[in-house]
C-alpha cells in the first residue's frame, strides 16, 4: 500500500508541529518562577470496566499517577472474569492512540504476565494532551473481546513552590 502526497503532507505537517510545541511546553513547565504544568486527573471512575461482550473485567493504575506529558509511564493491570475472579495466562495486547488526531503513540508498548490476573504494560508515553484512548485486546478461553478506556489528558496550571521562595 502506497501512503499519498496528500496523507504524507499531513504526516510531515503534524510532525513538524509536534516538533515545535513539544518542546516549548516542555521549557515552560522547567522555567523557574513560572508555573509548573502538570497532567489533570480526569475519569477515576472509568479505571474499571468490562469487555465488549461482558466476559471479562480490567481495570488499571497508572505508575505514576498523574500521567506525566512527554514521560514514559506504565499501566498496572488487573484482568478478571465477569464474576470478579483473577485471569492469568490470557494474550493482552494494549496500545493508545487519538482517534480525533487519526495518530497513535511514538512507542509501543509491552505486557508482561505478573501471575494472579495482575498484568504490566511498559512503554506508555502521551506525547501531547487531548483524547486519547487506550485498547486492550483480550485473548483468553477461546474468546476474544476488547475493553476501551477513555482518556482525557489536560494541562493544567500548578504553582511551583520548590525552587522560587521569597519571589
Amino acid at each position: 500500500m502506497m501512503i499519498d502526497e496528500v496523507d504524507m503532507k499531513q504526516v510531515l505537517l503534524s510532525s513538524l508541529a509536534m516538533a515545535l510545541i513539544v518542546p516549548q511546553i516542555a521549557a515552560l513547565a522547567q522555567q523557574p518562577g513560572h508555573q509548573a504544568l502538570q497532567i489533570d486527573k480526569v475519569q477515576r471512575a472509568q479505571r474499571s470496566q468490562l469487555s465488549d461482550k461482558k466476559s471479562f473485567k480490567l481495570s488499571y493504575v497508572p505508575d505514576p499517577d498523574p500521567i506525566p506529558m512527554n514521560r514514559h509511564f506504565r499501566l498496572k493491570l488487573l484482568l478478571q472474569n465477569a464474576t470478579n475472579k483473577p485471569l492469568d495466562g490470557a494474550l493482552l495486547k494494549v496500545d493508545a492512540t487519538m482517534p480525533e488526531h487519526n495518530h497513535g503513540m511514538n512507542v509501543k508498548p509491552k505486557v508482561k504476565a505478573l501471575g494472579q490476573g495482575r498484568y504490566e504494560v511498559q512503554g506508555f508515553l502521551f506525547h501531547m494532551p487531548g483524547y486519547w484512548e487506550v485498547r486492550a485486546d483480550i485473548e483468553h478461553g477461546g474468546k476474544r473481546e476488547q475493553v476501551v478506556f477513555g482518556i482525557n489528558v489536560e494541562i493544567k496550571p500548578t504553582q511551583d513552590h520548590g525552587s522560587h521562595q521569597g519571589h
